[in-house]
């Protein structure tokens, strides 16, 4: 597994564990432009994985926070 694989993975188990806890708004921030901006829908990506993931994700229930 490669490092971005990683983060995607660490990333969107958070995002479950939030989602459970009945979560109404969450600010991601990290250190990990790729990332953050592929899930965000910024940056295109071919990850089939990346893109179910951003599509389950990219509601009203997460901020970006990408500096």
């Amino acid at each position: 597994m490669y490092n971005y694989q990683a983060e995607y993975k660490a990333l969107v188990i958070g995002l479950e564990i939030l989602k459970d806890m009945g979560a109404k708004y969450v600010t991601v921030s990290g250190d990990s432009q790729l990332v953050l901006r592929q899930m965000s829908g910024e940056y295109k990506c071919s990850s089939l994985f990346v893109r179910l993931s951003a599509h389950n994700y990219s509601s009203n229930l997460i901020l970006w926070a990408i500096s």
